[in-house]
């Protein structure tokens, strides 16, 4: 890590952390994400029962109420199937099983098979040292004193090199950075994960294939397998993050652990030779205990005791492949998990990992309760209301039709949760003002920013969509709320937003107050997330200055407050017309 990062790192950090003003970005990335389609796949996977690949209805219900039951889990959907075939599927909440989601370090094991694709064609080798690839980036001290990191070093979270995710939001140059970066221990003998290793990986298969990697895979892994609509988001130097970044479907998703499951083939299709996927799903790093029940292959963990591959981004994006018994598990959710310490692999464990048989007779009345849990859940009050009244709007909705409120401190607040924020280098430009309007029978909130407005449409007794242009992003949104009183009888409007592309979830309260309003905002995953990566963090690279700097900081009531305004903002607005 060098001198110059660590100050830009702790500048950026510094200015994410002065709640008083907007953060500016150290550099920019590109933006331009459309708002992906919410469809079926193009090539569905055939469906079938429980009962028909050999899974008991009853033990795909059990799994189905614990993920539903478990807040902390906060799953968003799960996809189960067996012998290409799809079982089990359901979305939970306001979530859409058919929409594409953003699956943080998922993306690592895609860019593994394009480097097996890489050598499969004879392109690259796994023993290559990556300054040889890269001669231009290699600086004059480094060329006095050369090293050899080589493909597999990055491969296994072995190369031994510092510069990593903190820094790399402080810099444009992440292959010169990377390459030119102080070590962290010998390379090929330590594990120490770092999504950078994968955006070098990224850099190579761009280097090595003549294209960037999305029209390379395109062609080669996603049309074979019917898949469409996936988007990778690029890093500052034009080439796709590689680490992180990429959206797809659950069901696209699958369909990769499909091939895996067939040693590189799907519909007698050869896609990769079996050989780099055996090498790429044994394990090669001996990851630490806390990193949960796996150990690490070629950017693909491999289960330390049962013979399971697992994909695996943060916030509890997974799929779980038993290779015992067949059995893939794909789980989107929103939640504090970093590796896998989630009870989504406790649940897993006891409802997935088990011999089954290759069919069951039918149990018609699980199977019924198995319908019944994926039927909406509505109360009765409500749907007598709808019926009564489908269209109408609640009454309390007269109350701030037309009105506008001024945020006297807007500061650092802004719509698209915090955690986003720092995720996609897209900061809100602060808080300027609130205002409610009636049109055509909805109810919007008009949500104004320094250098944005966003227009969201409530829905009261379902959710209403929108899309968001967020900074050049756009973003698919869903949004409900409700009216309800606090302690003393005044009225409260509760917003819920889910990003339903993004494991992002923005809670809004808004309370009258005599002068205008008082807004709360929350989020999910929340602000738990951050204390827990940065302690596991600096607890993996005590060297590293940025980690260990905010970790000193975070038991202070400075800290805490700064943390609570960044999270769970409280501000107060002054009514400025009605």
């Amino acid at each position: 890590m060098s001198i110059l990062n660590i100050n830009r790192s702790l500048t950026l950090a510094g200015r994410i952390f002065d709640v008083t003003k907007p953060t500016k970005p150290l550099i920019e990335l590109p933006h331009g994400k459309p708002a992906l389609p919410v469809r079926h796949s193009a090539q569905p996977l055939s469906r079938c029962t429980p009962e028909e690949v050999g899974v008991p209805s009853s033990a795909v219900l059990e799994l189905a109420r614990a993920l539903k039951d478990n807040d902390e889990v906060n799953a968003h959907s799960v996809m189960l199937l067996r012998n290409g075939r799809v079982f089990f599927e359901h979305a939970f909440g306001m979530r859409e099983i058919n929409c594409p989601g953003y699956v943080f370090s998922c993306s690592k094991s895609f860019v593994s098979l394009a480097v097996g694709m890489l050598c499969d064609e004879g392109k690259l080798s796994l023993d290559e040292n990556i300054e040889k690839i890269f001669p231009d980036k290699v600086g004059k001290l480094a060329k006095l004193s050369p090293r050899v990191v080589t493909v597999r070093d990055l491969l296994t979270m072995k190369s031994g090199v510092s510069f990593n995710e903190a820094e790399c939001m402080a810099t444009e140059e992440w292959i010169k950075e990377f390459i030119t970066s102080a070590a962290l221990g010998e390379n090929g003998r330590e594990f120490f994960y770092n999504s950078l290793n994968t955006y070098m990986l990224a850099a190579i298969c761009t280097q090595k294939c003549g294209t960037d990697l999305m029209t390379y895979l395109q062609a080669r892994l996603f049309e074979p397998l019917g898949i469409t609509d996936v988007y990778w988001e690029k890093g500052p130097e034009g080439i796709e993050k590689g680490g992180w970044g990429l959206y797809i479907r659950p069901e696209d998703m699958a369909k990769v652990g499909i091939m895996l499951l067939d040693g590189g083939t799907y519909l007698d299709r050869r896609i990769i030779s079996s050989q780099y996927l055996a090498e790429a799903t044994a394990a090669h790093s001996i990851a630490p205990a806390s990193f949960g029940a796996f150990n690490y292959g070629y950017q693909l963990w491999v289960g330390r005791e049962r013979d399971t591959v697992l994909f695996n981004g943060m916030l509890g994006q997974n799929m779980h492949i038993d290779r015992e018994n067949g059995i893939i598990c794909v789980t989107y959710a929103g939640n504090s998990d970093s590796f896998q310490q989630s009870a989504v692999f406790e649940y897993i464990d006891r409802y997935l990992c088990k011999d089954f048989p290759a069919i069951l007779p039918p149990s018609k009345r699980d199977l019924r309760m198995l319908e019944d849990f994926k039927k909406p859940q509505q109360s009765i009050l409500s749907r007598v209301k709808h019926l009564l009244k489908p269209d109408a709007l609640p009454k309390e909705c007269a109350l701030l039709d037309g009105r506008s409120y001024e945020a006297e401190k807007g500061g650092c607040v802004g719509f698209f949760p915090f955690l986003a924020q720092t995720v996609f280098n897209n900061y809100a430009s602060g808080l300027d003002r609130i205002s409610f309007e009636m049109s055509d029978g909805t109810f919007f909130l008009k949500y104004r920013e320094h250098e944005a407005t966003f227009t969201i449409p409530l829905g009261f007794d379902s959710p209403k969509k929108c899309t968001l242009n967020i900074g050049g992003d756009v973003f698919r949104v869903k949004a409900k709320a409700r009216f309800t009183k606090d302690m003393r009888g005044r009225t409260e409007l509760e917003i819920m937003c889910d990003f339903t592309e993004l494991p992002f979830t923005r809670f809004i309260k808004i309370s009258l107050t005599h002068s205008g309003i008082r807004m709360v905002q929350s989020e999910l995953p929340g602000k738990g997330l951050i204390s827990s990566v940065l302690r596991s963090q600096a607890e993996e690279r005590p060297d590293n200055v940025v980690f260990t700097s905010l970790l000193d900081k975070t038991d202070s009531e400075a800290f805490e407050y700064k943390f609570d305004r960044l999270f769970e903002p409280t501000v107060e607005l002054k009514e400025t017309s009605k």
